[in-house]
């Protein structure tokens, strides 16, 4: 098996090294050593080095699918095995109308077991003002503010309406 990935590598590295020393528009590797018409003929290295380049490009995908088939057979996808971990949290589906005394309804856990909706869900915590962060309070203001600022720029847009109907109709 190693054999093949040797064998690949040396086609590869080869490919790259035919590949540079042919003659682009700019000249190539070839170029800068003017000997290459004395080794390789009167013509030049470019027809021996774009047989060459046929040849290792050949050899390159016989190569390639062969070590994808060969590694097919001892490949394992690395989510085989895999177990998710579990949500301890419990999903509630709310039955409307089982419980008379709870207006809100009754919930049935997975489990099969009905509870009153308040049971699970809880009620929220009020927290004084001067507990709460700095942070929030200031998110919040900010909030405010920006739905001021929507509800003032709507309510002006609806004057201009009402108060030039002909851009209106354009």
């Amino acid at each position: 098996m190693s054999f093949f990935y040797v064998i690949h590598f040396v086609i590869c590295v080869l490919l790259i090294l035919v590949v540079l020393m042919q003659d682009g528009k700019a000249g190539g590797l070839t170029s800068v050593a003017d000997s290459s018409k004395a080794v390789f003929g009167a013509k030049g290295a470019g027809d021996f080095l774009s047989k060459v380049t046929t040849y290792l490009a050949v050899f390159f995908m016989v190569t390639s699918l062969s070590l994808a088939i060969i590694n097919k057979s001892f490949s394992k996808s690395i989510a085989e095995g895999y177990v998710p971990p579990t949500n301890n949290t419990q999903t509630v589906t709310p039955v409307p109308g089982t419980n008379t005394q709870n207006p809100q309804g009754d919930v049935l856990l997975p489990t099969g077991e009905q509870v009153p909706l308040d049971q699970v869900v809880g009620q929220p915590e009020v927290v004084p003002i001067d507990q709460v962060p700095e942070e929030i309070l200031r998110d919040h203001q900010i909030e405010v503010e920006r739905k001021k600022a929507a509800a003032q720029q709507q309510n002006q847009q609806q004057e201009q309406q009402k108060q030039d109907p002909e851009k209106k109709d354009q």
